[in-house]
């Protein structure tokens, strides 16, 4: 989806160190869900919400897990 495209390119710019980069594509992001909500239902934006969250933990917790092993 557009919205872990732009969740993606915002953590390859976070480990750059390009804060406006980040900005910007988590505001994609968020825009991105936002306009994906306008075609689901309730039921199914929550599920794809669900989804982006759980993907978005699962790439936090791969990172700290690499932080440890340096």
């Amino acid at each position: 989806s557009k919205t872990m495209e732009h969740i993606n390119i915002a953590l390859i710019l976070a480990a750059e160190g390009n804060g406006d980069g980040v900005k910007l594509h988590i505001d994609l992001a968020n825009s991105a869900m936002h306009t994906a909500s306008r075609f689901m239902s309730h039921d199914e934006y929550t599920s794809f919400e669900e989804k982006v969250e759980s993907r978005i933990q699962s790439i936090i917790e791969s990172d700290h897990h690499d932080d440890s092993q340096v």
